[in-house]
């Protein structure tokens, strides 16, 4: 989102807030550290997530953004299981030997044993090692979510003290 969305996403909080809790004012700072945490996304997906959240939402209670987040992004345990599926079609499509995945699937797939083990796997026994590899990778893709936040932080961070120390 763009500091421009700001007055739209306040009276999607407010339509929320007046929803579930029944008080149509939200404090300034509750919308703003929302939108700091979602500002990540696009106004559109932060509007779908609204609209499904208070089509389904079920608890007397303001949604975190953790749970705008989840529809936005989808279950971990889905994207895992999308990334096995590619996996899958990729060692099938190029072989074991040329396949090359990111850096988060490629350390799920070395914790189920290597690319090796998951091509050359009796088919009776990938359901095994799509369990391992869809527990792994949702641990490994959440810290690599965290590294890149920490990096772009950091890189802001450095930018910033870059700019001060040359005036």
């Amino acid at each position: 989102m763009q500091k421009t969305d700001l007055k739209e996403f306040s009276v999607i909080m407010k339509a929320i807030n007046e929803s579930f809790v029944g008080k149509n004012s939200v404090s300034v700072g509750l919308v703003e550290t929302y939108f700091r945490v979602l500002e990540y996304y696009e106004m559109s997906e932060v509007k779908m997530a609204a609209n499904i959240i208070m089509g389904t939402w079920k608890n007397h209670w303001l949604p975190k953004p953790a749970h705008f987040i989840e529809i936005i992004e989808g279950d971990s345990g889905d994207n895992a299981l999308e990334q096995w599926e590619y996996v899958l079609s990729e060692l099938s499509r190029v072989g074991v030997t040329r396949a090359y995945f990111d850096e988060a699937t490629t350390r799920a797939i070395n914790s189920c044993g290597g690319v090796e083990v998951i091509g050359h796997c009796d088919k009776s026994k990938l359901t095994f090692l799509c369990k391992d590899f869809c527990a792994n990778y949702k641990v490994i893709a959440k810290r690599e979510q965290f590294k890149q936040i920490e990096n772009k932080d950091l890189k802001e961070l450095t930018n910033g003290l870059a700019n001060k120390l040359s005036m």
